[in-house]
This record gives C-alpha cells, structure tokens and sequence, in this order.
C-alpha cells in the first residue's frame, strides 16, 4: 500500500473514533444530543473498507509472487518461446534444454512474451552453463558473453559503451557476472561481480525487479553447492520502458569483435555456447 494510502486509512480510522467517543457522551442541558453511535459505526466500517481495498489493490510483493510459467524444457517449449535462427538457439530435446550457440554481432535468440509493463515487480529464475566461450582479443574486451533476462524490441542489439541497444534488465556471463540494466533512455548501470565464471559448471540465477525499492538485482550460487557466486544490485532506476516484454538469453559483445579471427578459428568472430534449464518466471 503507498504512503499516501496509509494516510487516508489512519485519518479515517481517527475520525470515526473520535465521532463514536463523542457519540457516547451524555446531553448537557439544553444541549443537542450527540449524533447516533449508528453513525459513527458506518464511519468505522467506511474505514475498514478502504483499507481492504487499498491492500487488494497494493500489488504482492517479490517474495509473494506466484510463478506465470515454468519449464524444464523436458518437452518442445515452442510456442510460447521463439527462436529467430533455430539452427543456433532452440530446444535441445536430447539433453532436455535450451542450447543457445551464439556469435557476436548476429543476434540470434530464444525468448517468450511476458506480460510486463516496465512497473510491476518481476522474479526470474534459471539454470545456465557456458559450454565454451571466446574471450576477447584485448585486455579489457569482455569477449562473447550470454545474457539472460528482460528485453525490449531491440533484444538483438549489441551490449557496448558506445552503442546501447535498448531497455533491458539483464544477467550477463561471461569472464564474470553482471547486472546490467538499461532505461528508456538508453542510460545503462552495471553491477559487476568478482568471481570468475567457469566453463562447464552449472550456475542457479534469480533475477529481481522491486518496484517498491525502485531496485534490480541478481543472485547466483553454484548450483551443486549453492555457494555464492555473485550478489549484485542496481539502485534508483527510473523509467523503465513499457515496451520490455521478452523474457530469454541472446548474445551480448563489443560489435567491433564481431569480425575478429582467433588464433587457430577458421571462422571470423567470437562465439558462447551457453544451455539454459529449469525456468521459473512470475509477475504479478
């Protein structure tokens, strides 16, 4: 419930306690009687009733959101979910999940429609491992990496500084792990963990958006262990696009590697292969 619906149910509930007190003090001579207890009971339930209302009308809060949709990808997940080159991203059916076998600069993907406006609270969960992964040719390129998670209409476009595309609210593999959002205006924050990310191992993830604490975060542990391996958060986001209504991994690089050629590649770019497994998505 807001603020301001709290106000009005407290000042409600004052009024009609001061109205029934009053109702209960006797006539003073020649006085005019005070008002039927009547009265100030329907003031008492007027306020209950808008304080069911505005509670109803609050939305759950994270923790109390039910699940929307889930898979183990143990049968064909199409529809709801769309791949733009199935060759490369799509339903594994022998391993039972989603193979995303990625290249920097071709935006290929696998998502599914989500009902989300950019303003309810969203929690979103999944398996990932990075089967393999080309690092980038500098020291502080990050290589191909997987992101998973919330994208708008522009979900194929590259993740670099200097070209950011579209609103997203992302989990991003690669070296490490990062929280990536980005608003409608195209201005981009990172929460960037210290852990390296290793090849082969399977890593649990859950993706949060808190409206109320106006917050996205991401926690993700080792899935055999459940040790931690990253907790981060972004903090005072504003204007989330409206137009953020895919849930899915895509690939995510600086768009100058996409032609690169690594030693001993016969093909030109950089490349992830990443599975996915095990989604659990809810809103409310």
């Amino acid at each position: 419930m807001s603020v301001l619906g709290w106000l009005i149910v407290i000042a409600a509930a004052i009024s009609a306690l001061v109205f029934y007190r009053r109702s209960t003090v006797p006539p003073v001579g020649g006085a005019t009687p005070p008002p039927n207890r009547a009265i100030a009971l329907a003031s008492a339930l007027v306020a209950l009733i808008m304080a069911v209302y505005l509670l109803n009308a609050a939305p759950p809060s994270v923790a109390d959101l039910k699940p929307t949709y889930q898979t183990d990808f143990s049968r064909d997940p199409t529809p709801p979910w769309v791949f733009n080159n199935p060759g490369q991203v799509a339903w594994d059916a022998k391993n039972q999940r989603l193979l995303a076998k990625m290249k920097v600069g071709e935006g290929w993907y696998g998502v599914m429609p989500v009902d989300w406006n950019g303003g309810d609270e969203f929690r979103a969960e999944w398996d990932i491992t990075l089967l393999r992964r080309d690092a980038g040719p500098g020291p502080t390129d990050p290589g191909a990496v997987a992101a998973v998670g919330m994208f708008d209409s522009s979900i194929s476009n590259i993740d670099d500084t200097d070209h950011v595309g579209g609103s997203s609210i992302l989990a991003v593999f690669g070296d490490t792990v990062r929280l990536r959002v980005s608003d409608v205006n195209l201005l981009p924050k990172s929460d960037i963990g210290n852990k390296p990310v290793q090849i082969g191992k399977t890593y649990h993830a859950v993706l949060v958006y808190d409206r109320r604490a106006n917050t996205a975060s991401l926690d993700v542990t080792e899935k055999q262990s459940g040790a931690s391996m990253a907790h981060l958060k972004v903090e005072d986001l504003r204007d989330l696009s409206s137009s953020i209504n895919w849930f899915g991994v895509s690939m995510r690089g600086f768009s100058r590697n996409k032609d690169v050629k690594l030693p001993g590649h016969a093909k030109a770019g950089l490349f992830v292969d990443a599975a996915i497994d095990n989604v659990v998505y809810a809103q409310p």
